[in-house]
């Protein structure tokens, strides 16, 4: 009998067991936020820069990671030009549509020098590329700036000739001038083999002639004093010397004369055959 009582107890015991409800799962870990994507920069949307004669081209940019606590970085290579050295002192900067600023110290290049240079700083999170610029800046000289998305502005001002003009040389022979090309730019040459960027009040002003020697069947000799460059009514100083150059009979040579000027002058006349007894002039309109 009291056999039978225990069964029923344990019996009873393992249904109860049996029926007891199983405690609910832990709940499940929280999934990690996944961390923000970089944004490269399309370095095709952000054109070449050119100042003083050296090419900024961006190679490679990126905002890492999009988040707040972000990393900007341009990374830039700077080509000097062939035949000059550039005394350059001033500022490469990185700027963003929200105010953003990271800059970096330029120096000078020496000739056909190539140099790999990077930018890169903390930004503000939601900081983007659209609307960056990047900027080249000395003290007292006009800066020069790209924009990721826009065009280069022009760093030129054109001057249209009014004509050929036919002036005697000093020995009377008559020479036909004609101006190929001519601007106003804000980068030339230098005494010395530098090129730099003009004064905030200058401009170069870069002439192309092409002589023609249709008179002098003995050849003549063209140099620097065949030409002279009025602006608005004064005689302005040529940037770099020179050299003359013998033009043999029904043959022609091609001159560059660079020269200084005010940065707002308004009107230039090229003299040519200025060495001569009969000097002529061409008219060279500034567009506006």
């Amino acid at each position: 009998m009291q056999r039978r009582r225990f069964a029923v107890v344990v019996l009873a015991a393992t249904v109860a067991a049996c029926s007891r409800p199983e405690p609910p799962p832990p709940p499940p870990a929280p999934a990690l936020a996944p961390r923000p994507a970089e944004r490269k920069l399309d370095v095709s949307r952000l054109p070449p820069l050119k100042y003083a004669g050296v090419v900024f081209e961006a190679k490679s940019g990126v905002i890492a990671p999009a988040g707040a606590d972000a990393t900007a970085t341009l990374a830039v290579q700077a080509t000097a030009p062939s035949k000059a050295e550039v005394p350059l002192d001033g500022q490469l900067t990185l700027a963003f549509a929200n105010g953003t600023q990271l800059r970096r110290h330029l120096q000078g290049f020496g000739s056909a020098q190539v140099v790999d240079l990077t930018v890169s700083g903390s930004v503000p999170a939601g900081t983007t590329w659209e609307g960056a610029t990047l900027t080249v800046a000395e003290s007292g000289k006009p800066p020069q700036t790209v924009t990721v998305g826009q065009p280069a502005p022009a760093i030129s001002i054109a001057l249209t000739a009014s004509g050929e003009a036919v002036a005697p040389s000093r020995y009377r022979d008559p020479i036909t001038y004609q101006v190929a090309q001519a601007a106003l730019e804000l980068d030339g040459p230098r005494s010395g083999g530098f090129f730099e960027r003009t004064a905030d009040n200058e401009r170069f002003a870069r002439i192309r002639v092409t002589v023609l020697n249709k008179g002098a069947k003995n050849g003549v000799s063209i140099g620097q004093e065949a030409f002279e460059l009025r602006v608005d009514g004064q005689s302005m100083n040529i940037a770099v010397g020179l050299f003359a150059r013998a033009i043999a009979f029904n043959q022609s040579a091609d001159f560059e004369i660079v020269y200084r000027v005010p940065a707002d002058a308004q009107k230039f006349v090229l003299v040519v055959g200025a060495d001569g007894k009969k000097p002529a002039q061409i008219e060279l309109v500034r567009a506006r």
